[in-house]
């Protein structure tokens, strides 16, 4: 059995630039949302952003309205007492963070127009998130998740379904499932050292991942891993383990890594390089291929 260290990493460029506006429904304190100082921080019942960018932890607040901006929101709970939370981001590019998901913890999110991003992580059970139907899945409990581009998820079991959009879906743990949709899409095994971090057992580490149609970036993880581009120009990297690529139509770019690997490009012209490790390849373009 494995022990892996996992923690999680959302783009840096949603996080940055924050500007800390003065609180206006609800007080700030001495609390912080991934690494910036909360500019409000929610009391019981319903919490109201500015039309700013707000810092919001939600606390006892069992709503929250973000309105306009590029808010980040904190799903913390306060004290022992404290009801589940809706959260609605509104307008802008948004960041919300589920800290330690527990389907008590939240009922829903409604993240509005933008480009907008989850982050949540728990030390067990399964995480799953479909953009499809607009649903996240907290072991067995399903609640509405709408208006998400993208998405890191962290747990033991991770399954991840794009929708049209352009979709980041990353994940960390021990066994993830994630399918891209139209859009041209990011997919991978990916850590983060923001985060709060978390250990996985894990017996297997193991990832199946399908770009689907569009020019998808896919990478795998340590363990022996399935990757699918799909239609469009992909690129597929394995890392550890022994990998099976394969590209698809399009013109696709394929990166075994280490490990026994197979590489097939399929329709259009494909460059493999199978790396370190006795690998097999069809392309138009092979390097690095033993078989």
């Amino acid at each position: 059995m494995s022990a892996v260290r996992r923690t999680t990493t959302v783009t840096a460029t949603a996080l940055l630039g924050l500007a800390l506006l003065a609180p206006t429904t609800a007080s700030a304190v001495e609390e912080t949302c991934r690494g910036e100082a909360a500019t409000i921080v929610g009391t019981a019942g319903n919490v109201t952003g500015t039309g700013g960018d707000d810092v919001i932890v939600t606390s006892d607040a069992t709503r929250v309205d973000a309105l306009d901006g590029d808010d980040v929101v904190c799903v913390r709970q306060g004290g022992t007492d404290t009801g589940p939370v809706l959260v609605v981001t509104g307008p802008g590019d948004d960041v919300v963070i589920i800290e330690t998901a527990t389907a008590p913890g939240i009922t829903g999110i409604d993240a509005g127009p933008g480009e907008d991003h989850l982050v949540t992580a728990m030390e067990t059970g399964r995480l799953a998130l479909d953009l499809t139907t607009s649903e996240l899945e907290i072991n067995d409990v399903t609640i509405a998740a709408a208006g998400l581009e993208s998405a890191h998820l962290m747990a033991p079991e991770v399954t991840m379904i794009g929708n049209s959009a352009d979709n980041l879906l990353w994940y960390a743990g021990c066994v993830g499932v994630v399918r891209g949709g139209a859009g041209d899409d990011d997919l991978g095994n990916v850590f983060d050292g923001f985060f709060e971090k978390y250990t996985f057992d894990c017996e297997r580490t193991q990832a199946t991942m399908n770009g689907g149609a569009g020019a998808d970036d896919v990478r795998a993880t340590q363990g022996n891993d399935r990757l699918l581009g799909g239609g469009g120009n992909d690129e597929l990297s394995g890392r550890g383990g022994h990998d099976t690529l394969l590209g698809g139509a399009g013109g696709d770019d394929l990166d075994g890594g280490e490990g026994r690997d197979t590489l097939r490009g399929g329709a259009g012209p494909d460059i493999a390089d199978g790396k370190a490790g006795r690998d097999l390849c069809q392309a138009e373009r092979k390097t690095g291929c033993e078989r």
